[in-house]
């Protein structure tokens, strides 16, 4: 474009020269042409006076001269002519380049409103592309982090899966450890209950048989007593339960009971309860005691 342009100035400056040449040849031409003789000098030298001197002037010399003058104006007017063409053909050459120049300068400013329009539609779709990269990478971030969170979750749900899983195994091992105890527990207490049954019944029924005091002529009887004692033995109450059938004998038992207070029972823990709520099948031919 730049190179079109410089060449195209070049030529233009040529025009101008060669157009400014040939009018002042024109100019040139005019100034100098003779007029005849009523042609007027601008000199402001007053004219000199030559002498005159006669001479004969003959019809051929007239003739001869009007076809000189003839000539000369013939050649004044093809050179007019020519200056005229000259020039009209100068106007139109300048016309011409005028336009031309009119011409390139609207395709310049055509290719340059192009170009503009290009640069435009180039930044337009730059910016475009932009936005998209831009919401493109918005929504892969924005992907990133549900993916993120999502881990997150499952990371965290998983964690409390396994610690919900370990703290149910925790307890299972607890309640089965537990069980096991109980269940230790319970036959060691059986077994401990056995042995104070073996070991005890015999002391309280002696004890009772002690303070018991038969009633004149009642033989044959038996009832049963329920009695409450304190962990040390201590009688806190005796009712019988099921009746001899005969009030005096069924108070015999009762007293008997109290007055035996305390009674011996084992201090054993899970032992001791056992013994503190015991009910005795009272018959004196056989003297049975029954926990309950």
């Amino acid at each position: 474009m730049a190179g079109r342009f410089k060449q195209y100035f070049i030529n233009t400056k040529s025009l101008v020269y060669a157009i400014v040449i040939h009018v002042a040849v024109i100019v040139l031409l005019f100034v100098s042409f003779d007029w005849g003789p009523t042609s007027f000098k601008t000199s402001a030298a007053t004219p000199q006076v030559e002498p005159v001197k006669a001479k004969m002037i003959t019809e051929a010399d007239v003739k001869k001269q009007m076809e000189r003058l003839k000539a000369k104006d013939q050649e004044k007017k093809q050179q007019e002519l020519k200056a005229k063409k000259r020039l009209a053909d100068l106007l139109k050459k300048q016309k011409q380049e005028k336009k031309r120049l009119a011409d390139l300068k609207k395709k310049k400013q055509q290719e340059e409103k192009k170009a503009k329009a290009l640069a435009l539609k180039r930044k337009q779709e730059e910016q475009r592309l932009a936005k998209v990269k831009q919401e493109k990478q918005r929504k892969q971030r924005e992907a990133e982090k549900r993916k993120a969170e999502k881990k997150r979750r499952e990371e965290l749900a998983q964690k409390k899966q396994q610690e919900r899983q370990a703290r149910l195994e925790a307890e299972r091992k607890a309640q089965l450890k537990a069980q096991l105890e109980a269940e230790a527990e319970a036959r060691r207490v059986a077994q401990a209950i056995n042995a104070a049954r073996s070991r005890y019944i015999p002391i309280i029924q002696q004890k009772v048989d002690r303070n018991w005091t038969r009633p004149s002529g009642l033989k044959g009887l038996n009832a049963g007593v329920r009695v409450r004692l304190t962990p040390n033995g201590e009688v806190i109450s005796a009712k019988v339960v099921r009746s001899s059938g005969n009030p005096v004998f069924d108070r015999s038992v009762e007293n008997a009971v109290l007055k035996a207070s305390p009674l011996p029972i084992p201090r054993e823990r899970g032992v001791n309860e056992k013994f503190r709520d015991i009910q005795f099948n009272f018959d004196p031919d056989e003297n049975l005691i029954s926990l309950r």
